[in-house]
């Protein structure tokens, strides 16, 4: 939803059922996470990295999912409606840009992760920023990124 709570911009619908760990890794869009993520595993113990400013709760799931072997599954209700505007978290691409760092960092240090998915990361991570700065009409950044990562 925009900042005005109108109306709602995107739906999504999530089609992946079975293990996430390596979708969470690929930030693949074949799934969906979230606040309203549900997760029914007592056995696991990780905790929310406050150090982060952006992607945090992604590093948690992923987390979560790599060290619990999780399995994902969806409803077909609408449960959440996310709302953006200019002051959010996800509005701050440096912020973005810093949060994929430290993401990327702490996948790296997964026990068992290998470099195809890192690779696979690194790709996903370019695309996701420079398309981002390109639709903010930043054009320099945006090129900037694809030297970067």
């Amino acid at each position: 939803m925009d900042g005005k709570m109108d109306e709602v911009n995107n739906v999504y619908w999530p089609s992946h059922t079975g293990l996430i760990a390596n979708l969470f890794i690929r930030v693949d869009d074949n799934f969906f996470f979230g606040p309203n993520l549900m997760i029914r595993n007592k056995n696991i113990s990780c905790r929310f990295n406050e150090g982060m400013t952006h992607l945090e709760d992604l590093w948690f799931y992923t987390e979560l999912a790599w060290k619990g072997n999780l399995k994902y599954d969806h409803i077909s209700d609408v449960v959440y409606h996310y709302r953006r505007h200019d002051s959010s978290a996800m509005s701050n691409l440096k912020g973005i840009d810093n949060g994929f760092k430290e993401y990327y960092k702490n996948v790296s240090e997964l026990p068992g992760v290998t470099i195809s998915q890192l690779n696979y990361l690194k790709r996903r991570i370019r695309k996701i920023l420079f398309r981002s700065f390109l639709k903010r009409g930043n054009v320099f950044k945006a090129i900037t990124i694809l030297k970067k990562y």
